[in-house]
């Protein structure tokens, strides 16, 4: 049997984009579906978040965009990111 993907996307400001994608993949693999996790606007390589590492240890696929974001980098810009974004 053929099974079609889905794609969650989580937007917006404050608390709680991270933990609900993070659960939503893991529920995933326990039920043996294939993930991949998407990430934009993090640095793991200055900063080493764990929910990264934990999910590479599960075997997913994991891709990240724009690991700068203008908010904590003040020479940033969005025509930056987007030609980051577009490299892929």
């Amino acid at each position: 049997m053929r099974r079609k993907g889905l794609i969650q996307v989580y937007t917006a400001d404050g608390k709680g984009k991270t933990t609900a994608a993070v659960g939503l993949a893991v529920r995933a693999i326990g039920q043996n579906l294939k993930v991949c996790y998407i990430y934009f606007h993090k640095d793991p390589d200055r900063f080493g978040y764990g929910e990264l590492k934990g999910l590479k240890r599960l075997g997913v696929d994991i891709s990240g965009f724009a690991k700068k974001h203008p908010h904590f980098y003040r020479k940033i810009y969005p025509e930056d990111i987007r030609k980051e974004c577009l490299k892929v």
